[in-house]
């Protein structure tokens, strides 16, 4: 579970901004199926994040994609002389010399940690992990540069710090060296997923995998009967194809397996025979065919010949199955594009439930769609927005430092500009 998420000095955010999963006090039972309890804590199952266009929320998003990416790749993906790709706050020079700062709270294996780190395009400025393994928080390893304090409890990474390049993050090379803490982090690094729900079609690979078992279809199936799609019915078609022929539309969809031994046979300067054949999975999807309202059969569609809309369900829906089922944490941008607001609102009430989400999974997605302030689907602490101010540095905020009270119109009150974080539209009138 993630519990809270920091960054500062990257992209459009200048000063340190938190977004915190923690719930506030709990008022009624009402509230209840939208959090869960960890100790003394209460922790939200879904976050929303609000903010006008070009205000920062996009680089929130892309915040949490480079925090997970460089720690997973730092050690093994970049060279010694390659420039760490950070992209500090650039419109105002009195922070010029300052570092990225990222940091993440969360719990994995019942153990609560505190992992982050600073730095520059060339180097990590400073890097830190706490965890509380017996309730209480203690020091693991604490970084300033090339200097590494390491505590009783990462002991088994002493001397790495000699191996560890100015570039790269000492939990990353831990990990690559087998250190069980470094890997039980890394674990819930696999389990935080970043994506973006206007380039959905990178995980219909993966939705497409998840369709081969019989219960992760079944799962997937009813998410597009709930959606009153008119699909009875889903199945993988499987064609053998040469790479050469592929259309740029097709390798879109192609596992993603293969983009990689395309690139590792690129970067040793070998060459596709033009008999090479890969597997594709095409996925089919079964309408049934009437005659005077009688049913007389059935009809398979290809993916390309359903709506942008049902194409994208599709390939978030491999996703959002295996966050509910395995208790991951799902972070996506503009989650509603392209999806009726009743699905959209669908989506989310997985996550907000006591039946559907049963491994207390989480959800954090940008949106502009203000229905869930209508219908009040969210507490007023699972609202955030992101503002940006005339010097263009962006801030995230919650609802709650508002001191909203619960019966009011979060739907009129947002669009009247009460909370902010709304387009300014200037007129000639």
């Amino acid at each position: 579970m993630l519990i809270e998420f920091k960054v500062g000095n990257f992209l459009s955010f200048k000063k340190t901004v938190t977004l915190s999963m923690v719930a506030m006090r709990r008022t009624d039972e009402d509230d209840q199926p939208n959090l869960f309890g960890y100790h003394d804590l209460n922790i939200l199952k879904s976050t929303a994040i609000y903010g006008a266009n070009a205000s920062g929320k996009s680089n929130f998003i892309k915040a949490l994609r480079f925090y997970r990416n460089y720690i997973r790749n730092s050690s093994i993906g970049t060279q010694v002389d390659e420039r760490i790709p950070i992209k500090r706050f650039v419109l105002s020079d009195d922070i010029a010399d300052e570092p990225a700062f990222f940091e993440a709270t969360f719990v994995h294996n019942s153990v609560k940690y505190r992992y982050g780190f600073e730095a520059t395009e060339n180097e990590i400025i400073g890097e830190w992990l706490f965890g509380a393994p017996k309730g209480r928080e203690a020091e693991f390893f604490v970084r300033n540069r090339a200097n590494i304090k390491i505590g009783d409890y990462f002991k088994q990474a002493k001397g790495l710090d000699k191996v560890t390049r100015d570039n790269a993050l000492f939990l990353s090379v831990a990990a690559q060296f087998n250190n069980e803490q470094a890997k039980n982090i890394f674990e819930w690094m696999n389990d935080f997923n970043v994506i973006s729900g206007l380039d959905d079609h990178h995980y219909l690979p993966y939705t497409l995998e998840r369709i081969e078992d019989k219960k992760n279809k079944n799962s997937i199936l009813n998410l597009l009967k709930v959606a009153d799609l008119s699909i009875s019915d889903i199945r993988l078609d499987t064609q053998e194809l040469s790479i050469n022929d592929l259309e740029d539309d097709q390798i879109a969809l192609i596992n993603d397996r293969i983009n990689l031994v395309k690139k590792k046979l690129t970067k040793k300067n070998d060459s596709i025979e033009l008999d090479e054949k890969i597997i594709q999975n095409e996925l089919k999807t079964v309408h049934r065919k009437y005659n005077n309202e009688k049913s007389s059969g059935q009809y398979e569609f290809s993916l390309s010949e359903e709506s942008k809309g049902t194409q994208k369900l599709l390939a978030l829906a491999g996703p959002i199955i295996d966050t509910l089922e395995n208790g991951k944490v799902l972070v996506v941008d503009e989650l509603e594009a392209r999806l009726h607001p009743l699905l959209t609102k669908y989506i989310v009430s997985l996550f907000n439930s006591k039946k559907h989400n049963l491994n207390n999974a989480q959800l954090i997605f940008v949106t502009h769609d203000v229905n869930f302030l209508r219908n009040k689907t969210l507490r007023r602490d699972q609202v955030w927005f992101i503002e940006k101010n005339r010097y263009g540095a962006s801030d995230l905020f919650s609802m709650i430092e508002y001191n909203v009270r619960k019966d009011a119109n979060y739907y009129s009150d947002y669009l009247s500009g009460k909370y902010g974080a709304i387009p300014v539209i200037h007129t000639d009138e």
